[in-house]
């Protein structure tokens, strides 16, 4: 559990403090160790409401507030300014469901931001979402909103308008002093918490000390409201076992009751071999008590074996086998275990390809809320696969995740909106997507927003602000984005051209298999750019990104066997590789076919020939190619000599930026 004390300080004569609080279930394996509580708690501590007087009890959840009937001597809270403050809550907090209880003199109010994970790959698996600290602004008005509630609340107590809240500094919205956590887990010591950050006229008149304690009792509360007593004892037994300390008294008392068999110990045990306790961990002996409690049917445990199965954690890789425990855990209702069963069927892992069932599978995992499973159904609509494609669907189920703050299903839906696909193309709405789940950390959000700003689409364009949230996601380890990192460096796009720079990060997405840096390292090292220039170093780097199929590639090693660069001349052997890449569109390699057909190279001379790919490299706007079918009409090969077809042509290349058809047209 993680508990950060955002903020404190006093308003009309009511305390008030904003606690972030995250509890999760175990390790970060999915499917025992979901985050189980994620956002914020309001507590305010109200005025003495008089000699033989108490407030009204209430709890509820805010999304529809049932009237509360009160005692003659009691005051009750629940009035229309509560109430439209509460709905106004929403707004910023973007909630699942608001919850609120009132006892005694304290108003407790749970705003959850998520209680899902985010996907990992292509496997299904996840990892909790950590909320990122919103910015400034954003933090803003949910801090207005909170206020907003607490002038509400001085109202229906009857309070004057008097002292306000002591501003505390900007820095009063980020995390303050955190608690020690568990790299693996982000489970804390509630011991050993640290002060929150108190506002500048010192602890407000009625507030309760910042102690560990008081902020575990807030912790308490906040899950009581959302999930309901029954889970608390197994999250706080969970959030202690991964302390960072493995002989506590608590890990004691969890391997005696592994020991009498108890499943639920037996995975938590599992879980603390899984995340290293002590320093190292044992894939072996943390599936060894896994087994245990999956032999019990702990459906749980069964879809973690599943999961060692499918990566080959300790195990060789045996989609069979993973299968066979996704099963186990699926027909309990494992709604995990029902998304990672279905992407084995939608990949054909194990067994042959059946997008029926994995649709079938996806469904009940998303009828129980799960948000990865909802997000892989869009993925189902938006390909076709298994069914008629429909966008409108996908965008659906899209945002059914994207709500729970899955930025995965946050940025399907930004490119359903970046691409027009079921919607009219609104850049503007893509930035806004790609924003949710960029703030949220996540890298290829940050890199998309990065491509917006890059492209001038719904922004006016600014390499600078395009580099900044490239190097953000690139700093991440993302492909794609130390890729764009090196192209603004080799283009001097928003920083100062440095080559040496732009390699180095050309040679990190490379390492990753990225094609497009592969090529870019080709292309480097054929013109000699910040490396000694080494034809035979390029074709290997181009090989590399052809053999993935990166048509740029493809054209320019066309080109160098074309030219005898680093290799024996073969025009068979150039025309084999522009038509790979031709095939894949690439409007160079078309002009580069032409041309071979042009003068005869490799092939009989064949101006009509010339004349067809040409025009195909043309319509694709390719000034090089207007440039030569203004020199086939200028000299009648093929086609009739046409002076003024051949201007036209000229001028459409010359409007392309084509040098030699500039040349042309000054020459006449």
């Amino acid at each position: 559990m993680n508990v950060r004390e955002l903020f404190t300080g006093e308003r009309r004569g009511i305390g008030l403090s904003l606690v972030g609080i995250e509890v999760s279930r175990g390790s970060a394996i999915i499917g025992l160790n979901e985050t189980l509580y994620l956002g914020d708690v309001v507590e305010l501590v109200l005025p003495d409401p008089g000699p033989g007087r108490e407030y009204a009890s209430w709890h509820s959840y805010a999304t529809n507030l049932p009237g509360v009937g009160s005692a003659t001597e009691s005051r009750g809270l629940q009035t229309p300014q509560v109430t439209q403050a509460l709905a106004e809550l929403r707004k910023v907090f973007v909630p699942e469901r608001i919850a609120v209880a009132v006892s005694e003199n304290r108003l407790y109010l749970a705003l959850p931001s998520s209680k899902q994970g985010r996907r990992i790959g292509q496997i299904g698996v996840l990892t909790p979402v950590y909320r990122c600290e919103p910015a400034i602004r954003f933090a803003l008005a949910q801090l207005a909103a909170v206020l907003r509630l607490v002038d509400a609340v001085a109202e229906a107590c009857g309070t004057p308008v008097g002292a306000t809240v002591a501003a505390p500094p900007a820095v009063a919205l980020a995390v303050g002093a955190a608690a020690q956590t568990s790299p693996a887990t982000g489970a804390d010591d509630a011991a050993g918490a640290g002060p929150g950050i108190p506002s500048s006229s010192g602890r407000p008149r009625g507030q309760s000390p910042a102690t560990p304690q008081r902020i575990a009792v807030l912790a308490l509360i906040s899950v009581v409201l959302i999930l309901g007593a029954a889970t608390v004892a197994l999250i706080f037994l969970s959030a202690r076992m991964f302390e960072p300390h493995e002989n506590t008294a608590e890990m004691a008392r969890v391997r005696e009751a592994a020991d009498r068999g108890d499943a639920t110990a037996q995975t938590l045990i599992g879980n603390a071999y899984w995340n290293g306790a002590g320093g190292v961990r044992d894939y072996a002996e943390a599936m060894r008590w896994y087994r245990m409690a999956a032999d019990q049917g702990y459906a749980q445990a069964q879809n973690i074996l599943g999961l060692f199965y499918l990566n080959g954690w300790g195990v060789a890789p045996d989609y069979a086998e993973a299968m066979r425990w996704f099963s186990k855990s699926a027909d309990q209702g494992n709604a995990p275990a029902q998304n990672n069963l279905a992407v084995l069927y939608q990949n054909g892992r194990g067994m042959a390809q059946d997008y029926g069932e994995a649709m079938r599978w996806y469904r009940m995992a998303a009828d129980q809320g799960y948000a990865t499973a909802q997000n892989n159904i869009g993925v189902l609509y938006e390909a076709g696969w298994g069914l008629a494609q429909d966008y409108g669907e996908a965008r659906r189920w899209y945002r059914m995740a994207a709500d729970q703050g899955v930025a995965t299903a946050q940025i399907n839906v930004g490119n359903l909106y970046r691409n027009g696909s079921g919607v009219g193309r609104d850049y503007g709405e893509a930035m806004r997507w790609y924003r949710k789940a960029a703030d949220q950390g996540d890298a290829q959000g940050q890199n998309n927003v990065g491509d917006l700003y890059w492209n001038g689409s719904g922004v006016a364009r600014d390499d600078r602000e395009a580099l900044r949230w490239h190097r953000k996601a690139a700093d991440q380890g993302y492909a794609r984005a130390q890729r764009s990192v090196g192209w603004a460096y080799q283009g001097g796009t928003g920083v100062a051209q440095n080559i040496d720079e732009a390699l180095q990060w050309y040679r990190k997405a490379a390492a990753q298999g990225d094609a497009d840096a592969e090529a870019d390292l080709g292309w480097l090292f054929w013109h000699g750019w910040g490396v000694a220039r080494d034809y035979g170093e390029a074709l290997r780097w181009y090989h590399l990104a052809a053999d993935q199929g990166n048509a740029t590639a493809q054209n320019n090693i066309g080109w160098l066997y074309q030219e005898g660069l680093g290799v024996t001349r073969d025009y068979g052997e150039a025309m084999s590789w522009y038509r790979k890449a031709s095939d894949k569109g690439n409007a160079s390699a078309r002009n580069n076919i032409a041309l071979l057909y042009q003068n005869g190279w490799g092939v009989g001379r064949d101006y009509g020939e010339a004349m067809n790919w040409y025009r195909k490299a043309a319509d694709q706007r390719l000034a090089r190619a207007q440039y030569h079918i203004g020199v086939l009409y200028a000299n009648g090969w093929g086609v009739p000599t046409d002076p003024n077809e051949a201007q036209r042509w000229m001028r459409q290349a010359a409007d392309g930026g084509e040098p030699d058809a500039k040349k042309w047209l000054a020459a006449q």
